[in-house]
């Protein structure tokens, strides 16, 4: 018996004929959908930048639909292409609905289908992205440094207790040790508020009535809108105080620096001090008095006055509560050079009530200070204690406010 003999070769043409539009129709919409996929990512990160860039502007008291609409433009957004932003304040859906402190943005855009369409129907897909970034009130910072890059910015370290009570810390600083607490300093604070991030180590304590934020918007300067220190004819050139004498000061211009030497007692009577080059300086065992003072440093080229006070100083200053420099007890030109570091040690005899305001260089606290007023703030490009402080927060009657307000993506 003889097997019949077959060749099912011809049966592959066919089956291929069948199944490979089916095949290049399935891959095409795996092309497409991915096209999808990437739209999705670009759309997600024009409405992030619309939401963050609306609610910084309902933070300055503005309208949200320009500035979000601003913003989705500079990152790619487009109407002509196809696109559409929606903006809502407050949201009407998701966590956040009815909240007013919080913008809710839409980008969708129109995609014509291709291939998917043989499988979908229709001619056209809408591409859709959701941000919702809401404006959050921190509180006083008691400490703010404004450095955006270094780490360290605000530091903390030797033996140093800091009480911040009823106010907190924050830092601009991008780096991921933007605030470091060593060595065996202890900070205890209501609250930390971080763009960069932070580190405990040594035997460095961190306590915070609540937990740290890091990652958050910068924090804007309280202090931005004053005015710039003019200076007048010099009152006084490279003024020093006589020892064991007492000496009541005028306000005006003191060139070429200002020292308070050891067993010096100095009265400054109410008003503006602009020291002009060199030095402020107060030496241990000096005193120094005032109420209603603003001391001012500034200068021109590279010699702008810096702020040096020693351990053992007795300092009472109290800022004004009216006028231009309201609530400042201290306030360095923002022209001044970014190097030199200021110091403040006068210990436990040191009681300052009002502002301490550096925008461009640092300020440190050394030697056991210890503010003990009702009202502290520091604000610096970098802070470093190695000493001890209580700082407070009772400056309604200086009328100084140092509340912090951050933007962040909630949604």
């Amino acid at each position: 018996m003889f097997a019949l003999l077959h060749h099912d070769g011809g049966a592959v043409a066919p089956l291929t004929a069948i199944t490979l539009p089916v095949l290049l129709g399935l891959v095409g919409l795996g092309v497409e959908t991915g096209m999808w996929y990437a739209d999705k990512r670009v759309l997600q990160v024009q409405a992030d930048a619309a939401a963050m860039g609306g609610a910084f502007e309902v933070a300055d008291g503005g309208q949200a639909s320009s500035a979000a609409a601003r913003d989705a433009a500079r990152n790619g957004f487009s109407q002509a292409n196809g696109g559409s932003l929606s903006v809502a304040v407050p949201p009407g859906s998701g966590a956040y609905a009815g909240d007013s402190s919080a913008v809710e943005v839409t980008v969708s855009r129109s995609r014509t289908l291709l291939f998917a369409g043989l499988f979908l129907g229709g001619d056209a897909v809408t591409i859709r992205a959701r941000a919702v970034a809401r404006v959050i009130q921190n509180g006083q910072a008691c400490v703010l440094a404004l450095e955006g890059v270094q780490s360290q910015a605000l530091y903390f370290t030797g033996s140093a207790t800091i009480n911040l009570i009823g106010c907190g810390v924050a830092a601009n600083s991008t780096s991921a040790q933007a605030m470091q607490v060593s060595g065996s300093a202890t900070l205890n604070t209501d609250w930390v508020d971080l763009v960069g991030n932070y580190s405990v180590s040594g035997s460095g304590v961190l306590n915070s009535a609540a937990t740290p934020r890091t990652g958050i918007s910068p924090i804007a300067d309280p202090f931005a809108d004053l005015p710039s220190p003019s200076t007048g004819s010099c009152l006084k050139t490279g003024y020093k105080s006589k020892a064991q004498q007492s000496e009541t000061l005028q306000p005006g211009t003191y060139c070429d620096g200002m020292e308070i030497g050891s067993q010096g007692d100095v009265t400054l009577s109410p008003g503006t001090y602009v020291v002009k080059g060199g030095t402020f300086k107060v030496n241990g065992n000096a005193s120094l008095t005032g109420s209603g003072v603003t001391i001012i440093l500034t200068g021109t080229g590279s010699d702008y006055a810096l702020a040096d006070i020693n351990g053992g100083a007795s300092i009472s200053l109290t800022a004004p509560s009216t006028g231009d420099y309201a609530g400042i007890a201290f306030y360095q030109d923002r022209n001044a050079p970014t190097g030199p570091d200021n110091k403040f040690n006068g210990g436990s005899t040191m009681n300052i009530n009002g502002a301490i305001y550096f925008p461009r260089q640092e300020v440190k606290f050394t030697g056991g200070n210890a503010t003990g007023g009702g009202c502290t703030r520091i604000v610096a490009r970098e802070v470093v204690f190695t000493g001890s402080a209580d700082m407070e927060n009772n400056c309604a009657a200086l009328g100084l406010d140092t509340s912090t307000t951050s933007v962040r993506l909630v949604e």
